[in-house]
This record gives C-alpha cells, structure tokens and sequence, in this order.
C-alpha cells in the first residue's frame, strides 16, 4: 500500500521528514534544551522596543558550516549560536562574487561588432602587404588564409 502513493507524495513525505530531522539536530547543536532559556526584561510603556536583532551580512564560519541562521545582537562576535555552543565566532571564509555573464544583448552587440570588423579586413586584405606583419607560429600557418577572429591585428 506504502509503493501504490504517488512519487509527489512520497517525495513530499521524504523532504517534510528531512526538515524535521534537520530542525532537530539544530536544535541539539544549539545547545536549546530546558535549561537554556532566554530571559526579557518588561517594557515600560514610554519605553521604545528596540529591534535586538539585525540582520547580518553573512554568516559566520561555524553557522555557514551548520547552515544555520547566524544572530549577531551586537556588531562584534560571537553571535548567539557560537554562544550556546562555545564555539569560535570567526569570519575567516571569504566568499567569491561571481561576475554576472553577458546579457543576450551584449553577446549580440558583440557578434555584430566582430562580423564589421571581419568585413572591413577582409576589405582590406588586397591593399595590405602581409610580409610586413609580425609572424608568429600561429600567424604563419593562417597567413594565406582568410583573416580570422583569432589573429592579432592591432598592428593594422
């Protein structure tokens, strides 16, 4: 009866229990049994709440480690996970920016751009005495060819 559910269901059942799973473990990393109880002072009503927690720009390296949310409650560390579990509150992992790829339109603009210049040379090509470019390896063996994207011709 438990193979007649459908594969959404059962993938559904599957990721539902590997959140438990994972939120409990956090938990018991955390160090967030009984005892561990956080204590607030009550508010006087001319007293402004002050937001206790902002968000951090990253994570630090214990909590990237444990993916978990990394709750810094001052500028400097350790946030509270390192905290409850005393752990070193380090920065040491720097991420990389990936560059963003070239939009479609660039690619496009570029394309239109190379097949231009690859006209003008081939344009040209009859008017240019070949012997007196520079020759190297690569350059010689398409010397007799038509011009390609690949050679240099800044000397042109």
């Amino acid at each position: 009866m438990a193979n007649s559910l459908p594969t959404a269901d059962r993938y559904q059942q599957q990721q539902q229990q590997q959140q438990q799973q994972q939120q409990q473990q956090q938990q018991q990393q955390l160090g967030t049994q009984k005892e561990s109880t956080i204590q607030f002072k009550p508010l006087d009503s001319t007293e402004q709440p002050k937001r206790v927690r902002q968000r951090t720009l990253r994570a630090c390296d214990s909590c990237r480690k444990m993916k978990i949310k990394c709750m810094m409650n001052s500028d400097e560390p350790p946030c509270e996970a390192c905290k409850l579990t005393s752990r070193d509150c380090k920065f040491e992992h720097v991420g990389v920016k990936r560059e963003k790829p070239p939009s479609v339109r660039e690619v496009e603009q570029l394309k239109r751009k190379i097949a231009q210049l690859e006209a003008v040379l081939i344009r040209l090509r009859p008017q240019i005495d070949l012997s007196l470019l520079p020759r190297t390896n690569d350059q010689a063996k398409t010397m007799g060819q038509c011009p390609t994207r690949y050679l240099d011709y800044s000397s042109i």
